[in-house]
């Protein structure tokens, strides 16, 4: 079976609403932009980690986390510039760890939840949004 490239988008859904997020390369610089990014380990598309940040500049290059998530497969970046407030952002990024239970977000993550898995991902392959990307790189 050939093994299938990583998508461009990465749609994560929470209620009613979806939230996209575009890959991005772990090795170029980052803007100084609000968001939540997602550490992924591809294929197969298991999320590893779910975090947020005031600043993708401040918080990606050196993130504390990589490296765990790394050993457990982790090879690809999606993220998403967030315009809303801090405290918003931060809830965001608690309802998301919560309906998708990430195994590296072991401080968000209760003992019960490390058994549940990936639910309701959705990959577009088409990559038409470059506009997008140019938010967060």
């Amino acid at each position: 079976m050939p093994r299938r490239a990583p998508t461009p988008f990465l749609h994560l859904y929470l209620a009613d609403a979806v939230y996209e997020f575009r890959r991005c390369h772990r090795g170029l610089t980052w803007n100084a932009v609000p968001g939540l990014y997602v550490f992924v380990r591809c294929p197969g598309y298991r999320l590893l980690y779910i975090g947020e940040t005031g600043s993708f500049a401040m918080r990606l290059p050196g993130h504390e986390v990589w490296p765990v998530a790394c050993e457990q497969g982790a090879n690809e970046i999606y993220a998403m510039p967030f315009n809303g407030t801090e405290p918003e952002r931060r809830a965001l990024e608690r309802a998301l760890i919560g309906a998708y239970t990430p195994p590296c977000n072991t401080h968000h993550v209760s003992a019960s939840d490390e058994a549940a898995i990936d639910r309701g991902l959705w990959f577009d392959p088409f990559d038409s949004f470059d506009a997008f990307v140019r938010q967060v790189r």
